[in-house]
């Protein structure tokens, strides 16, 4: 049964400690001194484990509901709630030591914090995490962070490029300047060096592709789309590009909720544009555009996914990439 609020608000202390059961492993435990403590049970790789989320009234019912849900969402990706949280408390604890690493891992515990919460992606702290441990942590993760150089960060960048990987160096540089900022706002005396680099790592080289032009080109790759004979979602994607023009990232995340059929329109919301653009997008289609939706939809199993076009965008990118060359001779 679930808890509400005058539930919580009236359960009055007895001679025993005892719980009120809310949804998925949520308890109050009520005290005989009167204190009222949310606790979570759950159990973590076949033990069965309990941690705190607070006191009533300072974490009401809904607030204890919100870091439950979130404790559930860290579960779910495999990982122990209690043993992040102690993590976050370690790397508080000795963010005050000031080492680069050490505030970096403070960092990281950041990135994941707000993965867990629905508020980052835990492949961004996952990539993270690599970079900084594989590339700065072994030669700069001692030192206190207030007298690294920029030479010296210099150095360690160049030794990423060295290796071929001048995007990866290029990301480094960014996370590195996060990681100073975030030290400045724990009150550290330092600055973020990485201004003083603009400039001095070499450009990813970026191979950009020309537009075709001609109309008996734009024909042959037309002909090829519909000729092409991989995964059902991938050939919806191809086949609805050239009708709509949405940004790969836009199809891919395409949901059937955006599609107003009756009105023939798209509409893509601001947080999947392209820069989280100020206004959400909305266009009207074509009547083979929404005959292709309608085409995919009936052909999709019902319940198998609320995506329109299910494809990632490495499937996407790779059709176009191993894909023979147009004849460009004219």
């Amino acid at each position: 049964m679930l808890l509400t609020d005058i539930a919580v608000r009236q359960a009055r202390p007895k001679e025993k400690e005892y719980r009120l059961s809310d949804q998925r492993g949520l308890l109050l435990v009520v005290r005989p001194t009167g204190a009222k403590w949310w606790r979570l049970r759950y159990t973590f790789q076949g033990k069965e484990k309990m941690i705190s989320l607070g006191v009533y009234p300072d974490v009401s019912l809904s607030m204890a509901r919100d870091r439950r849900d979130a404790a559930r969402r860290v579960l779910a990706d495999g990982r122990d709630p209690s043993a992040e949280r102690r993590a976050e408390k370690e790397a508080l604890h000795h963010a005050e030591k000031g080492t680069f690493e050490i505030i970096g891992r403070n960092y990281l515990a950041t990135l994941a914090k707000k993965a867990r919460i629905g508020k980052g992606s835990i492949k961004t702290y996952k990539k993270a995490k690599w970079m900084l441990e594989t590339f700065i942590f072994p030669a700069l993760g001692s030192k206190p962070i207030g007298q690294i150089t920029a030479s010296e960060l210099l150095v360690e960048l160049k030794k990423i490029e060295m290796k071929g990987l001048h995007e990866t160096a290029r990301r480094t540089k960014q996370r590195c300047g996060k990681i100073f900022r975030h030290a400045i706002g724990l009150g550290h005396k330092v600055r973020d060096l990485t201004p003083d680099l603009r400039g001095l790592l070499e450009a990813p080289q970026v191979e950009h592709h020309a537009a075709l032009t001609d109309p008996r080109q734009v024909g042959e790759l037309l002909l090829a789309i519909d000729s092409y004979t991989g995964r059902f979602a991938t050939r919806c994607a191809l086949r609805l590009e050239p009708l709509i023009f949405l940004r790969s990232r836009e199809l891919r995340s395409l949901e059937w909720r955006y599609v107003d059929f009756e009105a023939a329109e798209i509409r893509i919301p601001r947080e999947i544009m392209k820069g989280n653009s100020c206004s959400a997008s909305r266009a009207k289609y074509s009547n083979t555009s929404i005959a292709r939706l309608i085409w995919a939809r009936a052909c999709q199993k019902p319940g198998s996914s609320r995506s329109a076009v299910p494809c990632s965008v490495r499937t996407s990118s790779s059709v176009f990439i191993h894909a023979p060359p147009l004849d460009r001779s004219g």
